[in-house]
């Protein structure tokens, strides 16, 4: 069992919990846990590249943290004029609490945010990237599926061939995390009962 300490952040070290628990054959979805894992099994994978010592993973998790909040700032916005800057600023401001917050939490929403933003950038001339990029979003954090609605729109008014191309990376991508990572990583029956403790555990949650 994790040790949970005060360098530790709570959510950092849910994740980690999940993975420790999977690795040594338990279920990680325990819904009696004060904050229960509730991501998919796919998302394990990530945490299997990650440093044993629940310190050393967490300086690495935060430190691409915080390079996808930066790279999300540099490419994420257009500097046409100092009154774009001078927003930024502002909206950085605004944000710094809830930065910080995501931060002392040990939450996913930076990564997905660098993500989400690199999806928009590559948008117009690599659809099929894009795609994967989005398709993996919701198998982090559910809600995100919510994102493919505005892509889609702006797919859809720039022509057909776009459209295909950044279906088969978003199906790709599904297929990926929900099938595929997990069955290369615990063996296909073991990822069928992982995905059925993960949507038990999820239909238990309060909405």
């Amino acid at each position: 069992e994790i040790q949970r300490t005060g360098q530790t952040p709570t959510d950092f070290g849910v994740f980690m919990q999940g993975w420790v628990r999977v690795s040594h054959g338990q279920n990680p979805y325990v819904a009696s846990d004060p904050s229960p894992y509730k991501y998919s099994p796919g998302a394990l994978a990530m945490f299997r590249v990650f440093p044993d010592r629940v310190a050393n993973a967490w300086f690495v998790f935060g430190s691409l943290s915080i390079f996808s909040l930066a790279l999300s700032l540099t490419f994420g916005v257009r500097y046409v004029a100092w009154r774009t800057v001078g927003f930024l600023v502002l909206g950085l401001i605004a944000a710094w609490k809830g930065i910080l917050e995501t931060l002392d939490y040990g939450q996913l929403e930076l990564l997905i945010l660098g993500a989400a933003v690199a999806a928009a950038a590559l948008l117009a001339r690599f659809p099929f990237l894009a795609g994967i990029l989005l398709g993996t979003l919701p198998w982090f954090k559910l809600p995100w599926l919510a994102l493919v609605i505005p892509f889609m729109a702006v797919v859809i008014r720039r022509g057909q061939r776009g459209l295909s191309r950044f279906l088969s990376g978003y199906l790709l991508a599904c297929f990926a995390w929900g099938a595929a990572i997990p069955s290369w990583l615990f063996g296909s029956e073991r990822a069928l009962s992982l995905s059925q403790g993960w949507i038990k555990l999820l239909k238990s949650q309060p909405h």
